[in-house]
């Protein structure tokens, strides 16, 4: 069987909580024209991604789970800063509503994902790795419509939150009808 595979930092429920405030808060800012194209992702799928693996085979999620861990082991629990809120992936053709990561974590967050990615392609894992440079982010909502940058409102904003990120999950992504369902398979904590 194949399975949809990502390897992600999940929150804590305290830090949703807090994400929790500020979305509704944010909602209520949105103009009317605007609402019915937000699909706001729910908060049990909330989370940063470091490496998507796309479909792998059962037989190999083992080996994965080995180079996670080995990956983990290197580091030490992370603090996670978020700072503002923008459209993403690009300005100009944006398709999300994103809180970014402030740019010491941005750069720790990618020096985990080097070292996770290189452990991956050493035990011969599948999966295409990224060329772009990283971005820290954390997905708040889709846009259902093409927009462009001249026809949305402005959202830049500050965030300011803070949790501590106690190590790696390796996740599944389920495509349903109504979105996708995330299930953490495994943890691998930091040293």
């Amino acid at each position: 069987m194949n399975r949809r595979l990502f390897i992600a930092i999940n929150l804590d429920k305290r830090t949703k909580e807090g994400i929790s405030r500020l979305v509704e808060e944010f909602k209520t800012k949105i103009p009317w024209e605007l609402s019915s194209s937000i699909r706001f992702t729910p908060p049990e799928n909330w989370h940063l991604t470091l490496s998507f693996l796309g479909y792998q085979d059962d037989e190999d999620i083992g080996v994965i789970m080995e180079a996670a861990q080995k990956a983990a082991k290197q580091f030490s629990p992370q603090n996670i800063s978020l700072t503002e809120t923008v459209y993403g992936p690009s300005e100009r053709k944006p398709r999300m509503i994103w809180f970014l990561t402030d740019s010491y974590t941005e750069h720790n967050l990618a020096e985990i994902k080097n070292v996770l990615e290189d452990g991956l392609e050493e035990a011969n894992v599948r999966f295409k790795r990224e060329q772009r440079p990283f971005t820290g982010h954390l997905t708040l909502a889709r846009l259902t419509t093409d927009f462009t940058a001249d026809n949305l409102p402005t959202i830049g904003r500050d965030v300011h939150m803070q949790f501590e990120a106690d190590g790696l999950d390796l996740m599944e992504s389920e495509l349903k009808r109504g979105g996708a369902e995330y299930t953490s398979l495994q943890k691998f904590l930091f040293k």
